[in-house]
């Protein structure tokens, strides 16, 4: 399940990458520390409660224009990071889970998602919330686009800051009071 999260997460990273807002800027960041926490109240950070299962996220030119991205949770039981291999061309992005795009599955998506963008890839139903700002502990970010993934077991709000890529990802789960949150590194006392 956390597999197909975060495939279905950076194919919006990859896909929210536009001219203009761009959310994400691998050809200039290529590495992302994203600490974790839980808590009760997300947009309360005195109730925060750090653990040790920080999210990695690695870009990695293979060859010509093809990248690939790795990611790990670290401190949990290992799963291998999916193999996502994407390329992007003026208008679209192209993602397959084949090295080097040898398979015939690529998918392709625009470049910049339509504002009442909503899809569904099982068991996850994905809808761009819309633009917000976000307050974080060491900075406020404006025009912050956030997505929604949605299945029957757990909900997953990510938010993407243009020109930084994933800053905040926040996991609810039916029956449970607390909340896992990761926030980009950058933006988090140490």
């Amino acid at each position: 399940m956390r597999k197909l999260f975060f495939y279905i997460v950076v194919v919006l990273l990859v896909s929210c990458s536009g001219e203009k807002i761009d959310y994400f800027p691998f050809e200039k960041i290529n590495y992302f520390r994203l600490k974790s926490f839980e808590t009760i109240n997300s947009k309360d950070f005195s109730t925060f409660t750090k653990t040790q299962n920080d999210l990695v996220l690695q870009v990695k030119k293979v060859q010509g224009e093809i990248f690939r991205i790795d990611f790990e949770i670290e401190r949990e039981t290992p799963f291998q990071s999916p193999l996502i291999y994407f390329k992007k061309n003026e208008n679209s992005i192209f993602f397959t889970t084949e090295s080097y795009f040898t398979n015939e599955l690529v998918y392709t998506l625009p470049l910049i998602l339509p504002i009442d963008f909503k899809c569904f890839i099982e068991p996850f139903e994905i809808v761009l919330l819309g633009i917000e700002d976000l307050k974080l502990p060491k900075k406020e970010l404006s025009n912050c686009g956030v997505f929604e993934l949605k299945a029957n077991f757990t909900t997953f709000r990510v938010w993407l800051a243009s020109g930084k890529g994933i800053v905040k990802v926040e996991q609810t789960f039916p029956n449970k009071n607390t909340k896992k949150v990761w926030i980009l590194s950058d933006f988090v006392n140490p």
